[in-house]
């Protein structure tokens, strides 16, 4: 449905009482410039927030990256692009950030890309 040129996207749940991340288990060995993911909610499900957040220690802490963004009220995917300047091992997350029943509906994520610095 959201994935015309793929096979899968990541859906997060719903209602979550805690924030919901997915997440590399690996590092970008070559720094990142750039980091892009289309993200929508599901269906007609409430809106919900997310973040991007970095690791430059192997997952040990995270820093959130930018602000965080907000669902759009239609169906429709937009693209999140961030503007990053990391040398060296980096990894990334995103954290769905709505808890509770209201502001937490299903979110989706697709094509997430790593720009080489």
């Amino acid at each position: 449905r959201y994935n015309e040129p793929g096979k899968q996207c990541i859906r997060m749940q719903q209602n979550l009482t805690t924030v919901g991340t997915v997440q590399m288990n690996f590092d970008v060995t070559e720094g990142a410039s750039k980091v892009t993911v289309f993200y929508g909610r599901y269906s007609t499900d409430a809106r919900s927030q997310f973040r991007l957040e970095s690791s430059t220690n192997g997952g040990t802490t995270w820093t959130t990256v930018g602000s965080t963004i907000t669902a759009p009220a239609d169906k429709e995917f937009r693209q999140a692009v961030w503007m990053v300047n990391y040398t060296g091992n980096v990894r990334f997350r995103l954290a769905k950030l709505g808890l509770g029943t209201s502001n937490n509906g299903r979110l989706n994520f697709d094509d997430f890309v790593i720009y080489k610095k």
